[in-house]
Order: structure tokens, then sequence, then C-alpha cells
């Protein structure tokens, strides 16, 4: 696998649990290992509030939600 950063928009996630942590940072891992890294883009509040609880916030880069935000 190339090094590169993966990005994983988790905007329309309402419900996440330990199978799908268990993905991501098996995800995480590989990728990682190869020099790239995982990017959450607009985390919903489950999924906010799961990387909270757990501490694994800086695990992936976190991108918030930037619908609100006018674009040029």
């Amino acid at each position: 696998m190339a090094a590169g950063a993966i990005e994983i928009d988790l905007a329309g996630v309402t419900f996440i649990d330990s199978s799908g942590l268990r993905v991501l940072l098996a995800l995480a891992e590989t990728v990682t290992a190869s020099g790239g890294a995982v990017v959450i883009r607009n985390p919903s509040r489950p999924v906010s509030r799961l990387l909270r609880i757990t501490e694994l916030e800086s695990t992936f880069g976190l991108v918030p939600d930037q619908s609100d935000h006018a674009t040029d």
C-alpha cells in the first residue's frame, strides 16, 4: 500500500460500536505502518463521543463538519 491519507466521511454514521471501532483501528494500524494516515472527516456526534471516551481522538486526524461554512 502506498503512503498517503485515507479520508473517511462519517457524517451519516448514527451508531458505532466496538466492531466498527475495531475496523477503524485496524485500518489505521495498516495505513500508518505504510507511512500514511487515516483522516476522519465530519465525525457525527456518536463517532466523536466514542473517540473521546476511548481516548482515540489523536489516533485519527479528525476534520470537523464544515458544512456550515461558505465556500468560495
